[in-house]
């Protein structure tokens, strides 16, 4: 079994798509129907999914909804996470009890790199704080730092990984996660209990993060459609790990997360 942890779904007709703010190109090749065909083609049993990911309060609460009607309609194969603009603070804390109280989505998925904003910023540090009041697993993008590319500085001013040290002061649980294995050469994140995703990241990360963490810690996720699915599962499934730590990673962490 496979649960893909991250990925994006958006309508299928134009019309909605223009009802729900949705104009980038980006995510063309991420239509349900595509998203539903290419989950079936690659063996994807489950996926954890979020619309695009907002730049502006106005479309948030609208595309959380549609998203929670989707979610409604295919039973089994899409966990609904809600996508957030946390620069509103006011109109984002409305929206994450809407989304998770009233809508029923699973979690919470934001990106300090195209949102622009930095993990320690004093609006999104409020925005963790009730977050980890209702205990919601949450995504956040952090840049990617792997070993034997020590020399690679973080690419952004926005998403540092250690800027993840200010959001562990408020919310360090498994439910917690980090995009691109973002933060796992940092021993005070490493020491953390939060999770790692596997995103777009090479197989001997995934290595090194069983050894470091223990695959416990680690979910897989494609990120289609920055990485392509296939490579995605071929890296864990060619990594040299045990047979066990990958079944972990592919759906034993997120089955408990999730309690499926």
């Amino acid at each position: 079994m496979i649960i893909d942890i991250h990925s994006s779904i958006i309508p299928d007709d134009s019309e909605t798509k223009a009802r729900l703010g949705i104009t980038t190109e980006y995510y063309d090749q991420c239509t349900v129907t595509q998203q539903l065909r290419r989950m079936e083609e690659s063996g994807i049993d489950s996926a954890v999914v979020w619309t695009a990911i907002p730049f502006e309060s106005e479309w948030v609460m609208a595309r959380n909804h549609w998203l929670a009607e989707e979610i409604a309609k295919h039973q089994g194969k899409f966990i609904g996470f809600a996508a957030l603009y946390p620069m509103d603070l006011k109109e984002s804390l409305k929206a994450l009890e809407q989304a998770i109280v009233k809508l029923g989505l699973s979690g919470i998925k934001v990106h300090p790199l195209a949102q622009q904003f930095r993990f320690n910023d004093p609006k999104f540090i409020e925005l963790v704080k009730e977050i980890a009041a209702l205990d919601v697993p949450l995504v956040i993008h952090v840049d990617m730092r792997e070993p034997g590319l020590k020399d690679r500085e973080e690419v952004t001013e926005w998403a540092k990984p250690k800027f993840l040290l200010d959001v562990l002061t408020f919310y360090d649980s498994p439910n917690l996660m980090a995009a691109h294995m973002g933060g796992i050469l940092i021993e005070e994140i490493r020491n953390s209990k939060i999770s790692f995703q596997t995103t777009g990241v090479q197989k001997e990360t995934i290595e090194y993060a069983c050894q470091q963490v223990g695959a416990e810690r680690v979910l897989f996720g494609s990120d289609f459609p920055s990485f392509q699915v296939e490579e995605e599962i071929r890296k864990v499934q060619e990594a040299d790990i045990s047979p066990k730590e990958r079944e972990i990673i592919y759906s034993g962490s997120a089955k408990k997360m999730f309690n499926i």
